[in-house]
């Protein structure tokens, strides 16, 4: 399993490095002023083109609500009527009720084409916090994009910076907020500073990402050297306890998972305070909400298994329309590796089953199930029952957004959704089937977790000092004498 795991980290790098090499890197460097009174936003783009990327051919889309301009010489931003769009994609992207307008551009250049195109934009933007429909609801709610005095939540949702494609990008990023509020993104905080009017940060993320967040709010930050990862806390009321119990805790899985999977890949992990109920992971930092987070559960929960995703899902990145295979990856290697070190493996595995044994109720469920040809996977074909000809309308237009998924369960005739997954990998040598096996199954043994979780304190560690502070030559550590001198050189 060891061998196993040091492979999987191998894959993992082998898999950034040629993203990295393949891809087309756009690098922004932003400079934006964030007004939370007022809901704006002030936006100066410097775009790096890379070589052999035609601008004339290029587009991208900006929310409705800012106005881009360009002052490199030669260079016009022109808008495409026909091309723009209302878009309905939040956080969570199956949920469909944040829907706002997007309008696409086109660049036009006179004369020889820049390698720096400089784009600068600026307006409102203020989606209030909704419920999710019912059918997405895990008791969130969400907004595409949200400038407000209580905070600020920016991301590829509000489609707040240009964006040619499907593109991986690198960026720094200098923001500009009130006094007294901080920000939070991907990557390194490379400078920050503060006058009586405004607090400036500084941002820079330098592998490959897919989009740029921006948090804000009047946070309380603490940190926590973990090694070489810094174990950050944005709270939004200052609470030492808990953010203490925060980064004692990021340190110990930050060690766990570097033993068992390899080098953590950012220069840090933050938990962020929101200020509405969430639940997401984004690269190198977790954003939650006030309840979530208190909730005392979620340190050996939730919160590894985000911590987690920043391997794959947040680090090697997944390609949804082949399907989700990071999200199985990290539930096995967080919830349930947590599950197996508190002895409850065997129940874990058992009440996964049964849960998904019982997901859906025959009596009042639409189903759909669809496979690929064998011989061709351009082709599939699907099987749909429905269990009331009431909901085969909502089924009509809510299937094409489920595009990823293997099979699907629907109940009601809205229809809800209740169930959705992929079908498993086949062939794999991590798997056996066992059901035409001769004779009786073997009893397994019960075995030790994959990893533990190694404690806050080495208690070794901690006789050890208190029993060479106290000996006889450090004299009681008495002012002026030569054993305080002592016990100074041993605590550094």
């Amino acid at each position: 399993m060891r061998n196993f795991l040091s492979g999987l980290a191998l894959l993992a790098l082998v898999l950034a490095s040629t993203l990295q090499a393949q891809e087309t890197l756009y690098h922004h460097d932003l400079d934006i002023k964030i007004d939370p009174i007022k809901h704006t936003i002030e936006v100066r783009d410097s775009i790096t083109i890379p070589d052999g990327v035609d601008l004339k051919t290029l587009r991208f889309s900006l929310h409705e609500g800012l106005s881009p301009s360009s002052p490199t010489a030669g260079v016009s931003i022109i808008e495409i009527p026909e091309a723009s769009a209302n878009v309905d994609k939040g956080m969570d992207q199956e949920d469909h009720s944040s829907v706002f307008k997007t309008t696409t551009y086109q660049i036009h250049i006179e004369g020889q084409q820049p390698d720096t195109l400089v784009i600068e934009y600026a307006g409102i933007i203020h989606h209030p916090v909704k419920q999710m429909n019912e059918e997405y609801s895990r008791g969130f709610s969400q907004s595409p994009g949200l400038i407000d005095e209580q905070g600020v939540f920016l991301s590829e949702s509000t489609h707040w910076v240009p964006s040619f494609g499907d593109e991986y990008i690198t960026y720094k990023l200098k923001v500009q907020v009130p006094a007294g509020w901080r920000t939070v993104s991907q990557g390194t905080r490379t400078a920050q500073s503060e006058n009586d009017k405004y607090h400036h940060d500084t941002w820079e993320v330098n592998t490959p990402t897919e989009e740029v967040f921006v948090i804000s709010a009047q946070f309380t930050e603490y940190e926590y050297q973990a090694g070489n990862v810094t174990a950050m806390a944005f709270l939004r009321d200052k609470d030492d306890a808990l953010a203490n119990k925060y980064l004692e805790t990021t340190a110990q899985y930050l060690e766990m998972y570097r033993e068992l999977v390899g080098v953590y890949p950012y220069a840090k992990f933050a938990l962020v305070e929101n200020f509405w109920e969430t639940g997401y992971g984004m690269p190198s930092f977790t954003l939650l909400g006030p309840q979530i987070i208190r909730f005392p559960f979620i340190l050996h929960s939730s919160y590894p298994h985000e911590l987690l995703h920043n391997w794959w899902g947040n680090g090697v990145f997944v390609d949804f329309e082949s399907g989700n295979w990071c999200e199985g990856l990290t539930a096995y290697m967080a919830d349930h590796l947590i599950a197996e070190q508190r002895g409850n493996g065997a129940a874990s595995r058992l009440s996964t089953l049964q849960s998904y044994t019982d997901y859906v109720s025959p009596e009042d469920s639409s189903l759909v199930v669809v496979t690929r040809h064998p011989a061709d996977t351009n082709l599939a074909i699907a099987w749909l029952s429905a269990h009331d000809i009431e909901a085969v309308a909502g089924l009509a237009r809510k299937l094409p957004h489920y595009g990823k998924y293997s099979y699907l369960g629907f109940t009601g005739t809205e229809p809800t959704n209740s169930l959705k997954g992929q079908w498993p990998a086949v062939g794999s040598p991590l798997s056996a089937d066992l059901v035409d096996q001769p004779g009786e199954l073997p009893v397994l043994k019960k075995r030790p977790a994959l990893a533990m979780l190694a404690p806050v304190f080495n208690a070794a560690r901690m006789q050890l000092d208190v029993e060479t502070l106290a000996a006889d030559d450090m004299q009681g550590r008495v002012p002026g004498s030569t054993g305080l001198d002592k016990a100074a050189d041993y605590i550094a």
